[in-house]
């Protein structure tokens, strides 16, 4: 009985992420540095892609791209100045925040989005129109909390097109929008609030109606 939790446990075991800085670089762009381990603290050898969020929600890229095996080190080139933190994740790992930091690196927004709605119910369909300015391929959509979702994508370019997004549980939805092209990927976050879908109470009157 003990051997067959210790399998269980063992495999439910998340990949954890070590070593990590999130700071200023000598370019002054912010730079994440980072590595993934199993529970036996041996480097993961498998290549993963790098979930991230930027708190307070911008769009920012990435150099070079999110895609590692082992270890990562990246800059990130953001679209506005001002203090913020990461939240990260990828497949099979555990949710990691970071440190916090001031950035005062900026380039223009290249990632733009055309929501049908910010708020809407549990299992209802939202549209949004995205395209990454810069041309970079799209490549997916991910959340960092690594929810299920529904969606589908009907391409416009390779680097625009929309989303069609529907989620089953209510909360704050942050939906990450990533696009990729080998070298770079450029990375976008839009927030999403879904809620408890209301019931209107309808009242049926009955009258009585007697014949003579």
């Amino acid at each position: 009985m003990f051997f067959l939790v210790s399998l269980i446990c063992t495999a439910s075991s998340l990949l954890t992420f070590r070593k990590v800085d999130f700071s200023i670089g000598i370019s002054s762009m912010p730079m994440l540095t980072l590595t993934l381990q199993d529970e036996n603290l041996n480097d993961v050898i498998v290549q993963k892609n790098l979930l991230i969020q930027a708190n307070p929600t911008q769009s920012f890229y990435t150099y070079p791209t999110t895609k590692f095996i082992g270890t990562l080190s990246i800059s990130l080139g953001t679209s506005v100045t001002s203090t913020f933190h990461l939240t990260i994740s990828c497949d099979g790992c555990e949710i990691y925040t970071t440190s916090i930091i001031i950035n005062s690196y900026y380039e223009s927004d290249f990632l733009e989005y055309e929501p049908s709605a910010t708020t809407i119910s549990a299992n209802e369909e939202v549209s949004i129109y995205f395209i990454d300015t810069y041309g970079t391929l799209f490549e997916g959509l991910y959340m960092v909390t690594q929810e299920n979702f529904d969606y589908s994508i009907t391409k416009k370019t390779d680097s625009s097109g929309t989303a069609i997004v529907k989620f089953s549980s209510r909360g704050t939805k942050y939906l990450l929008f990533y696009f990729d092209d080998g070298t770079y990927t450029d990375i976008g976050t839009i927030k999403i609030t879904v809620e408890v879908t209301s019931y209107s109470t309808i009242t049926f009157t009955t009258n009585i109606v007697k014949f003579i």
